[in-house]
């Protein structure tokens, strides 16, 4: 047998005296630890310096899929732990009535399963909100009636209280759930300058009115969840990517006998 130099595309190997040959079988793994589902390699030091090459790669790309879960699950689930406010949307409409917008809240509901609101933003028949109505005290024109500021996801979202708001018109709203009614329901209390102190004095400006009323959480949640599971598929796409090379160089690269 004649000796020759070889080689091959993407990887040349080549020796002035020796020829170095994957031959593809199935056998019993082999002492030095070879899969016996991959190509049994015969001794060289360059190729054994490949392989350990590629397993270096391979881990490098573990530790880069196991940084990405970590990552992008302290976010998803640390954000729920650690957040000190949580947003709500909301909405309610009614004869002539459509407001919407949203509500910032504390993080811990109270024993009764209430959040405190604590600032508002949003529209009311196209008024801008601009203010919460401070907890304890009653919206101009509704006395002595003190809104409570409180939201819920049980199935009575509203204390009989409420809360309360001003929008730019120089308007003042407070929205409440009505339990001592039958059926009880949601109710919007609109107060408009000329204002008089007093519940009584509701003018032919004001009205109370029937609402139906609809607030939920902003799912925060849902959003990092996403984030971290687009995080995995993309290093899970690098690694099937890279892999396919290394598996169509390495098959470029089978030497056969001169």
């Amino acid at each position: 047998m004649s000796e020759k130099n070889v080689g091959c595309v993407g990887g040349a190997l080549t020796h002035p005296t020796r020829i170095y040959i994957w031959v593809t079988a199935k056998k019993k793994p082999s002492r030095r630890g070879f899969n016996p589902s991959r190509s049994i390699l015969l001794e060289s030091p360059r190729l054994q310096a490949e392989e350990q090459s590629r397993m270096a790669f391979m881990k490098n790309l573990i530790m880069q899929i196991a940084t990405v879960a970590f990552a992008t699950s302290g976010l998803v689930f640390g954000t729920i732990q650690t957040a000190e406010a949580l947003t709500w949307s909301w909405s309610y409409s009614g004869d002539q009535i459509e407001a919407s917008g949203t509500f910032i809240t504390n993080n811990t509901p109270d024993e009764l399963g209430f959040y405190l609101i604590t600032d508002i933003t949003g529209t009311r028949n196209g008024e801008t909100i601009t203010g919460l109505q401070t907890t304890g005290t009653s919206i101009p024109g509704n006395e002595p009636f003190e809104v409570e500021n409180l939201i819920s996801l049980n199935n009575q979202q509203l204390t009989g209280d409420g809360f309360g708001y001003s929008t730019s018109g120089g308007n003042f709203i407070n929205v409440f759930f009505a339990d001592f009614l039958d059926p009880p329901g949601y109710f919007e209390v609109f107060s408009a300058p000329p204002i008089i102190p007093g519940f009584e004095n509701l003018g032919a400006e004001d009205s109370e009115l029937p609402i139906s009323f609809s607030p939920s959480p902003v799912p925060e949640l849902t959003n990092n969840l996403s984030l971290f599971t687009l995080g995995i598929v993309g290093v899970v796409s690098t690694l099937k990517l890279k892999i396919k090379i290394s598996k169509s160089t390495e098959k470029d690269c089978i030497l056969e006998k001169a």
